[in-house]
């Protein structure tokens, strides 16, 4: 969307005339309504404040997406996505588990590698710097094993759903 267009979404979403926000930036209504007929772009400096007005980044304001979205159109995404869990259940009780199971092994590397890395090879204690690395690896695992169960709980869950059919 070009910024001339996103002005005046922004500027109407947030129910303000031109004369407002020209007020709000210290400018021109007419330099408002040049800014929004595309015959005129604002300097950095009235960017600036026009994204400080919209309480949006710069980079959003010039950015090509579409800033405001449509209730209506952020309702759709919602039950689209929900809609694709509920058809899903299984597919998405996989991938859960296959993260679940990428955190229990990558718990485990870093274990042995802690415990082999982290000790001195002479007297076998653990080296102060390596101390809180030793819990790191088993909130790894811990968390790891419980997403697999969780992943396990809804591809079964599907699955029964679906044989009952």
């Amino acid at each position: 969307m070009e910024i001339s267009k996103k002005i005046i979404d922004l500027r109407k979403h947030q129910n303000m005339t031109q004369e407002e926000l020209a007020n709000r930036l210290n400018v021109s209504r007419q330099t408002i309504s040049k800014w929004e007929n595309g015959t005129v772009l604002p300097d950095v400096y009235n960017l600036k404040e026009l994204a400080k007005v919209f309480d949006i980044s710069v980079d959003e304001l010039l950015d090509d997406e579409k800033v405001i979205k449509d209730d209506n159109e952020i309702v759709e995404a919602i039950d689209h996505s929900v809609g694709f869990v509920k058809k899903h259940w299984r597919k998405v009780g996989y991938v859960v588990i296959y993260y679940g199971i990428a955190m229990t092994l990558f718990g485990v590397i870093t274990l042995l590698m802690v415990s082999i890395f982290g000790r001195d090879p002479f007297t076998g204690e653990v080296f102060e710097v390596f101390a809180i690395f030793h819990l790191l690896p088993k909130i790894f695992i811990g968390v790891g094993i419980i997403v697999i169960i969780i992943g396990a709980i809804l591809a079964i869950k599907d699955y029964f759903k679906n044989h009952r059919k």
